[in-house]
């Protein structure tokens, strides 16, 4: 499972100590500066929405935002209904290893939350919380040495992207599924059995790039605009995330319509942006 960290930006903390040094402290900030830096955060993982993911946050300083925004308000609810499954570090106690962040020394916080995991690829980070967000975060470690973080910015196609490279564990595509060959067949009842026309370095590529329908189902879709075709990818419900590919015409109604029945508007909303992503 990948774990994100979402790093949210100081404000109005005037005693705010070494550990958040690292970050932007924004002042005082009006409501709707509150809604925009949230509103970033949950758009931003709009194509990644239904992957298996924890989302961890900073519960101090996310507590610290909302002192500035009033709560009543119907965007602020709907917003923080995306934080209805986020974790607090403080309550998992995440980050008590010690390390010198942009030559600081931190001994609490997010960044120490990512490198106390010891493994590659699973954090995201809000570059627009950082102090110099157009810089890596230089990170050592007080007893076995240097690291860079390079972070994200809140953009939907940055953390798509991040997904598509680092997701864990990694999607595989099993070559040796025989219902959908090079070759169309027909199946029980005389239903159509769609040939594969792409090669297996294709596949494997759209694989990785492909669109979960709903958290908790077993296929992804992934669209060819080049050659106008969605590509259907099965689990097949094995130890490993092993999966079996079809494809279609993207004009084809019948099966646009199986489609929005397993995810609606939004999935095929996700399938077409993804598709112009590279």
């Amino acid at each position: 499972m990948n774990r994100l960290f979402l790093l949210i930006p100081a404000v109005g903390d005037v005693n705010a100590g070494q550990d958040i040094a690292y970050l932007k402290q924004l002042g005082e900030i009006d409501n709707e500066g509150v809604l925009s830096i949230l509103r970033r955060i949950v758009q931003s993982m709009k194509l990644v929405a239904e992957e298996d993911f924890e989302l961890l946050y900073d519960e101090k300083y996310f507590k610290g935002l909302l002192r500035n925004a009033k709560r009543e308000m119907p965007q602020m609810e709907n917003i923080l209904v995306f934080f209805n499954d986020a974790v607090s570090i403080q309550q998992r106690g995440i980050g008590n290893t010690p390390f010198t962040i942009n030559g600081m020394t931190v001994s609490g916080g997010l960044v120490n939350a990512f490198m106390e995991s010891r493994l590659s690829g699973d954090s995201l980070l809000n570059k627009d919380a950082l102090a110099k967000p157009q810089q890596p975060i230089e990170v050592r470690n007080i007893d076995s040495g240097q690291t860079s973080l390079i972070p994200l910015p809140c953009e939907t196609a940055e953390v798509y992207l991040w997904f598509v490279e680092n997701r864990t564990p990694q999607r595989q595509l099993d070559p040796n599924y025989r219902k959908h060959g090079k070759r169309e067949k027909t199946g029980k009842g005389g239903v159509r059995i769609s040939s594969i026309t792409y090669s297996e370095l294709q596949l494997e590529d759209f694989l990785k790039r492909a669109v979960v329908a709903r958290k908790g189902l077993r296929e992804l879709y992934f669209k060819d605009n080049s050659r106008d075709k969605i590509i259907i990818f099965w689990d097949e419900n094995l130890e490993r995330p092993s999966y079996h590919a079809m494809e279609i015409d993207a004009d084809d109604a019948g099966e646009i319509q199986k489609i929005f029945r397993r995810g609606g508007r939004k999935l095929n909303e996700r399938i077409e942006e993804t598709s112009h992503l590279i």
